[in-house]
């Protein structure tokens, strides 16, 4: 802590007791702190546990890309449940997909009431139906049935909320799965997983204002997203107008999906670089051969009516 005048500066890192190894570091200022000394100690407090804790903090990244050697069958086994959900969330492929599904029913087989991996397995069966663009009514209803046994379980359990909310969105649900989200919040709405997560899924409803909001929030705490949550930037930047951001935006997710595909064929053609525009296009053709560039095609996949006109604007 040093202090100068009415200025006050706060370094802060966390270290691996165990290797020594510097985990994360930040430097606070205040200008002015007279006064405000309370403020700033609440300030730099929830700055640090947006950065250090949760799915997407320093602790939880270090443990899984550092420290454990998960080439070793016996030290995933040995990982806490949220090596898998986390491998998925960030690899987002079928191998991966197939491994934490198996990972999670042999725990729901051995655990029927361990509720994060009830909600991580529901994430994941939709997450599946997502990749592959197909709606399975018996998976459907499974994922379904996994994220409301979550919270009847342990009504406080936020992953179920965010579990059920997805299942919501992919069934076109919108207003239900609004509502749901903010019953999630309640539970924890400090919770800076959560808040990202909710922040994305309210752009794909169309609540673009209110969900980037939200999401830069988060960014500001703890700019380690998801991919899917990086996606929905992309998403409001379009809708904005912004081409050049949307397609940064779709280019940071590093894959290609049909939803980033799509959003970037149709940004290329509002900035008039026709023949960028086409190999995007061209790309849908080979990876989703039955895709239908429609107003009725797109609907399948996007959820916000308005973006689906705008989409088709560029695109026509």
């Amino acid at each position: 802590v040093q202090e100068f005048g009415h200025q006050l500066r706060l370094y802060v890192q966390l270290n691996s007791v165990e290797t020594g190894d510097q985990l994360w570091a930040h430097t606070f200022e205040q200008r002015d702190v007279v006064g405000k000394e309370d403020e700033f100690q609440v300030d730099v407090a929830e700055k640090i546990l947006g950065a250090i804790t949760g799915m997407n903090g320093a602790i939880v990244r270090y443990e899984i890309e550092k420290k454990f050697d998960f080439s070793d069958e016996l030290n995933r086994r040995a990982d806490p449940l949220i090596y898998w959900y986390r491998q998925y969330s960030n690899k987002f492929d079928i191998p991966t997909i197939n491994k934490a599904k198996e990972y999670y029913e042999q725990v729901i087989r051995q655990e029927p009431t361990n509720v994060m991996a009830l909600a991580y397995l529901s994430e994941i069966l939709v997450g599946e139906m997502i990749l592959l663009q197909t709606i399975d009514t018996r998976e459907t209803n499974r994922a379904l049935r996994h994220a409301r046994l979550a919270i009847q379980i342990d009504p406080y359990c936020q992953q179920g909320y965010l579990a059920l909310a997805i299942n919501m969105l992919i069934s076109k649900k919108l207003e239900e799965c609004v509502h749901v989200l903010e019953q999630g919040l309640e539970v924890n709405p400090k919770s800076v997983d959560y808040k990202g997560a909710m922040g994305a899924m309210l752009i794909y409803t169309g609540a673009f204002e209110k969900g980037v909001k939200i999401l830069d929030e988060v960014m500001k705490l703890n700019p380690h997203l998801p991919w899917w949550q990086i996606l929905s930037y992309s998403y409001y930047s379009y809708h904005r107008r912004y081409y050049h951001d949307a397609l940064f935006w779709a280019d940071r997710i590093n894959m290609e999906v049909l939803y980033s595909l799509v959003i970037k064929a149709a940004s290329y053609a509002q900035l008039d670089h026709i023949d960028k525009g086409r190999l995007m296009l061209d790309e849908l053709g080979i990876q989703y051969p039955d895709l239908v560039l429609s107003e009725l095609g797109l609907k399948k996949f996007f959820n916000s009516e308005r973006l689906i006109k705008e989409i088709m604007s560029g695109l026509n």
